[in-house]
């Protein structure tokens, strides 16, 4: 059962709580995220303080995603139970009123919630003696942890220290591993962002042999030599690796005019074979020949997002797109630049689809417009037939959509 929130910014008649303790006996999931910061902060303390009489009125949570209020009150006790399996504090990353040490409600959340296996920590503010709060959950198997300004020295060593943990995500302006080994045995998704030098040392002390799905994003502008440190560190999990996202928040400090060091950067990724999901948002350019080698380079790719293109040289044209066909018999999504300048036969007419490639969306990733809508749709059509959804980043799209749909149903009243 759920709980609205939106009940406990009323006030509550004394003969009503009974009544309310029956349904809420039942409910498992406590969630402020519906609410905005306005009406969570004016739930008066002594409502709060009700709902915490003993016996509880939340016996049986076991989610919980309070506010930034409740977060960082003393009210917070009086929700917790053992029963508790995931939860946030807060669940919104802005920080309790008056509030500038979340490590008391830490602290509490770890002594009254100990079988805890999710947990979420979102707010700027400090989060004091969380190397002990952290080791009292022994069955934690998955962390976030983001808008940290303050935290301890330990604090990496104390995320690392859990060894059931599969899913961690470390959004930080920096951390050190300084002195660290060989930590995570159990760790299989990893969304890390933070600078070069932190991003490269912390995947140098997870085990390669586990690792299965990896977001990297760093913050701060990095050169090529960090850069290529930090795809050399990648590519030591290929034997595992089956999801991989590379992208950058601030500039990346590359010779922009000089393609090979772009391409030899994507290139090294060629040795993750076991990739089925791949999402790539450092700008490149690329050509038909380097077309033909990105689709050898994959054979289980099922999603292929080449998300940003530097538009210069030769533009892969469209027929090139029959490399994915040929050699990527998996693949059901691909975003990728193609040449949008095509020559139109008006005596061409779609066949009956014959191929049974699985594609099923393609998007252009190449910022220009559309200028024969029939053309890109046929060519579309030509080589994936059992595509169902195009679109791109310039005009007329739409035009295309309709055009394939149309495709789509005169094959179906052929067959």
């Amino acid at each position: 059962m759920y709980l609205k929130m939106q009940m406990l910014v009323k006030q509550i008649a004394p003969s009503s709580w009974d009544r309310l303790r029956f349904y809420t006996s039942r409910v498992h999931t406590f969630n402020q995220f519906q609410l905005q910061e306005t009406e969570t902060s004016n739930v008066h303390d002594s409502v709060l303080a009700r709902l915490g009489e003993m016996p509880p009125i939340f016996p049986n949570l076991r989610q919980f995603y309070p506010g930034s209020k409740l977060s960082g009150s003393n009210s917070l006790i009086f929700f917790l139970t053992s029963t508790i399996s995931e939860a946030a504090l807060p669940f919104l990353s802005i920080p309790p009123p008056n509030v500038r040490d979340l490590g008391p409600s830490l602290a509490l959340l770890a002594s009254k919630s100990p079988h805890i296996r999710s947990l979420m920590l979102t707010a700027n503010v400090a989060y004091s003696g969380f190397s002990s709060s952290l080791n009292c959950f022994a069955n934690l198997d998955s962390l976030f942890v983001s808008h940290l300004s303050h935290y301890e020295a330990d604090f990496i060593q104390s995320v690392m220290s859990l060894t059931k943990l599969t899913d961690l995500t470390l959004r930080l302006v920096s951390f050190s591993c300084t002195g660290i080994r060989n930590s995570f045995p159990s760790l299989k998704r990893l969304r890390l962002h933070g600078s070069g030098p932190d991003l490269c040392n912390f995947l140098r002390v997870i085990s390669p042999s586990v690792l299965q799905d990896l977001d990297l994003r760093w913050s701060e502008e990095e050169d090529s030599q960090t850069i290529e440190a930090v795809f050399n560190a990648v590519v030591c999990f290929s034997s595992t690796l089956r999801v991989l996202s590379i992208d950058h928040i601030t500039p990346i400090l590359l010779p922009w005019d000089d393609d090979a060091v772009f391409w030899l950067l994507f290139k090294s990724l060629f040795q993750l074979t076991q990739l089925r999901n791949l999402s790539y948002g450092i700008s490149m350019s690329l050509t038909k020949k380097q077309t033909a080698e990105v689709a050898s380079a994959w054979p289980h790719i099922e999603i292929l997002r080449l998300n940003a293109f530097l538009w210069k040289g030769d533009i892969p044209p469209v027929q090139s797109l029959a490399y994915f066909a040929q050699r990527c018999p998996n693949l059901i999504t691909l975003d990728y630049p193609v040449d949008l300048a095509v020559p139109f036969d008006s005596k061409a007419l779609p066949p009956r689809a014959i191929s049974t490639h699985p594609l099923r969306s393609f998007h252009c990733t190449l910022d220009d417009d559309v200028t024969n809508p029939v053309a890109i749709a046929l060519r579309l059509y030509l080589i994936f037939p059992a595509l169902k959804f195009v679109d791109g980043r310039g005009d007329r799209w739409d035009e295309v959509q309709a055009i394939l749909d149309t495709y789509h149903l005169l094959n179906g009243m052929r067959s």
